[in-house]
């Protein structure tokens, strides 16, 4: 995506409340040009959300307006969130997922009524993520941060942990 970006021409079309309206054209001579629209808001200086999926522009400016209205107008839209590079080493410092009891917590406070909200917000969002593998990605995170684990890897930790505890695992889960 860095790439990408390089070669891109990306203007402000609107910005309200730390949420922008992007424009981005993408000048790489080796490929179609093409432009899209970005929508993001900035939540503090370590973290960026995105309102549309990463690998989608949206295309025309309608939809963007009101991907970018429903942005500014409610706090639970959902969006991927983005860390700053300071912040991300900060995460990394907290103690890894380590025992079930562990994803126990992080699987209860995903089923908590503050994340079936987001839960909502993603079903209703258009963000093409169609194996909701980018969701799962961002409500593990949330939960990680939320919860003093460090998130980057956390995946492959809790997959792990997960099959070590096969049979306790399935029964818990009942």
């Amino acid at each position: 995506m860095a790439a990408d970006i390089l070669k891109s021409k990306i203007e402000i079309i609107k910005n309200s409340s730390e949420t922008y309206l992007l424009k981005v054209i993408n000048t790489d001579l080796n490929k179609n040009n093409h432009e899209g629209y970005w929508i993001i808001k900035r939540i503090d200086k370590n973290k960026t959300i995105q309102y549309n999926f990463i690998t989608q522009l949206i295309t025309d400016i309608e939809s963007a307006n009101k991907v970018y209205s429903t942005a500014v107008e409610n706090k639970d839209v959902f969006g991927y969130t983005f860390y700053s590079k300071n912040y991300l080493n900060e995460l990394q410092l907290l103690p890894n997922i380590a025992t079930i009891e562990q994803v126990h917590k992080i699987l209860a406070l995903n089923q908590s009524e503050k994340f079936k909200k987001i839960a909502v917000s993603h079903a209703n969002s258009e963000t093409g993520d169609m194996y909701a593998s980018g969701y799962a990605g961002e409500m593990l995170t949330r939960s990680c941060i939320e919860l003093g684990f460090n998130p980057v890897g956390a995946g492959r930790k809790v997959d792990s942990i997960a099959r070590s505890n096969k049979s306790y695992f399935n029964q818990s889960i009942h």
